[in-house]
């Protein structure tokens, strides 16, 4: 925004204006002719001497060129506070989601409603310290280039890839791990799923996998990768780097856009299975990798969010906002190997179940809104009764036919009836218990639901026994 007030001074980050004044000092001078004073033979300079400059000038200009290179790279995810260009326009809470070598993306807080938007200044409009970070002879810096842990291979944007189902789309990436290629995501990423495409941001398919490996106790999964790759990143160390405070970058498919995006920011909070971070990751970017900003290592992948609560006690606290979370890689976790076409079998059988809950549930409250669940399974039997028994009901109630209690009581209970007998039928095989760890709480949860479900159908079967008498 725009403010006629003093242009506060600027606070730039300390090891920056080191590694400036580093620039500044080494920067190499152009080589300009001298004039030439008459020589006598034998007074010329030596050819090596000339070739030594040459090759110290080189030298300067690739140490110049790596020392701008690192400078930037080491802004990426860094917080500024309130940032003011040179026409005096102030980007409030701002922090740097890129840099390149003319330009520098910042975002920050905007408008009445102070919402996160992003603005890409040129390096030439910042103060004169960022001015000198630029290269013409540099690709830009994103989020996922700072130094690299010994043993990744290439950027971080290289080795995330967009995983796209029949159901869904989310994040995956390719990381090491003992020796092998995996592709890590969370488990919900998945899990329904039966159709899935993993693309690179190159547009590549990778098609050739191995084992698929299911953890027990986070919503992780990883898929051993078959084929060659060229970017891999590596996982952090299991004795655990997580703390209060660690700066931190999140990428992955942020909205579903197909597209891969950078979020920087910083560890909030740790736990034994999980961390919470502050980098604005949304739907899409679930299953994406966190990663350590000084090191690309992989310390955890985004799973899930939790909304802001809006109680009194959290009132004022950063708890009234929406808290996004991601389960830990730092730590050792046991991997259960499954088919991978079981897990996604699990996957559907539950969204069922919890769909055919649903229906139930509408069934036994006629007068309740059926949603779009029945259209999804207009097909199936228990979606076609309750259609026909809720039209049946709208004649009656609607007609001047008189009907008996006997006769309306038999046909609600022939009804419910049925219903039940479709209900015990769907879940006489199911055993939660044998599921993988993600699938397990879900499945238990939908099960003793569905038995509930069961009871009431039984209760409103004996209400409504042929010559019994109930309520219409």
């Amino acid at each position: 925004m725009k403010s006629g007030k003093r242009v506060p001074a600027l606070h730039f980050p300390s090891h920056i204006i080191t590694i400036v004044a580093i620039l500044t000092v080494t920067m190499p001078r152009p080589l300009v002719a001298e004039p030439s004073s008459p020589q006598t033979k034998g007074q010329n300079k030596p050819t090596t001497e000339l070739q030594q400059a040459e090759q110290r000038v080189e030298q300067l200009a690739q140490t110049n060129h790596k020392l701008r290179k690192l400078a930037r790279s080491f802004l990426v995810g860094k917080p500024l506070g309130d940032f003011t260009d040179k026409q005096g326009t102030i980007y409030q809470d701002a922090t740097v989601l890129k840099i390149g070598t003319t330009s520098i993306t910042l975002g920050h807080l905007a408008g009445k409603g102070r919402t996160r938007t992003s603005t890409t200044l040129k390096l030439d409009d910042c103060p004169a310290e960022w001015a000198l970070l630029g290269d013409s002879s540099d690709q830009p810096q994103f989020a996922s280039q700072p130094p690299v842990k010994s043993g990744a291979t290439g950027d971080l944007s290289a080795a995330i890839v967009v995983i796209e189902g029949d159901k869904g789309t989310g994040t995956g990436f390719l990381a090491n791990d003992n020796g092998k290629t995996y592709l890590f995501t969370a488990a919900h990423v998945l899990s329904g799923n039966q159709k899935l495409a993993v693309k690179l941001p190159t547009g590549r398919k990778i098609t050739r996998f191995g084992a698929f490996q299911a953890c027990e106790g986070a919503d992780l999964v990883r898929l051993e990768v078959l084929e060659p790759v060229e970017h891999t990143l590596n996982i952090a160390d299991s004795a655990g780097l997580s703390d209060h405070g660690v700066p931190i970058i999140a990428a992955g498919n942020s909205g579903g856009g197909g597209t891969i995006g950078f979020e920087g920011g910083k560890i909030m909070g740790v736990g034994p299975e999980s961390i919470e971070i502050d980098a604005q990751v949304i739907q899409g970017n679930s299953g994406g990798p966190i990663v350590i900003r000084d090191s690309l290592a992989v310390i955890g992948v985004v799973t899930h969010l939790v909304d802001a609560r809006k109680d009194k006690w959290a009132e004022t606290t950063r708890y009234s906002d929406i808290r996004r979370f991601g389960a830990r890689l730092d730590r050792d976790w046991e991997w259960r190997e499954m088919p991978i076409g079981r897990f996604l079998g699990e996957g559907s059988k539950l969204k069922e179940i919890q769909d055919y809950n649903m229906m139930i549930a509408i069934a036994l409250v006629p007068s309740s809104e059926p949603g779009d669940v029945l259209d999804e399974y207009k097909t199936t039997r228990i979606s076609k009764e309750i259609r026909s028994l809720r039209s049946w009901l709208t004649t009656m109630r609607s007609s001047n036919r008189r009907i008996s209690d006997t006769d309306w009581n038999r046909r609600i209970n022939s009804f419910l009836t049925s219903l039940k007998t479709m209900s015990v039928k769907q879940i006489k095989d199911v055993d939660a218990n044998q599921y993988a760890w993600f699938h397990k709480e879900m499945g238990s949860q939908l099960l003793i639901q569905r038995h509930k479900l069961i009871s009431e159908c039984e209760k409103a079967i004996e209400v409504f026994r042929p010559g019994g008498s109930s309520s219409r």
